[in-house]
């Protein structure tokens, strides 16, 4: 993890907000003795409380759809519709998702890259303290 995913102060990138954008999973992306599918209960019931019901169901839409194609488009105002939610919450979700080390925006843009499994959660983010600090960083990027 880096800093700029825990400080958001020492961000130096604009804040991506792109409304359409490619989504893709890392070449070798394979299950590793100590990691989870997305879709599966450890990831809903360990990182649920991290990464809040909206990433949790943004990554398993992802990797459903991930599933058959190695690339797909993220249309943000579709996505959002279909899910219920705001064009704005979709990217906040993504944005936490990178923040945790989950995925991460390409060099070229636009390109989210979503890891398909899922490490445990890091003992050193379980205590109160970590937590709480965790939860008051905001979801979009700042400039």
């Amino acid at each position: 993890m880096t800093l700029e995913q825990f400080d958001p102060s020492v961000i130096t990138d604009p804040p991506r907000t792109p409304r359409k954008f490619m989504v893709t999973t890392e070449d070798d992306d394979n299950p590793g003795p100590s990691t989870e599918r997305i879709r599966s209960d450890y990831v809903e019931t360990q990182w649920l409380p991290y990464l809040g019901p909206t990433a949790i169901l943004l990554a398993r839409k992802i990797d459903l759809l991930l599933t058959t194609d190695h690339k797909v488009t993220a249309d943000v105002d579709r996505w959002a519709g279909a899910m219920g939610i705001t064009a704005d919450e979709v990217l906040a979700a993504c944005h936490r998702l990178v923040r945790y080390g989950l995925a991460r925006w390409g060099d070229r843009e636009p390109l989210l890259i979503v890891t398909r499994h899922w490490p445990h959660v890091p003992a050193a983010i379980k205590t109160s303290v970590h937590r709480r600090v965790l939860m008051q960083l905001p979801d979009v990027e700042a400039s």
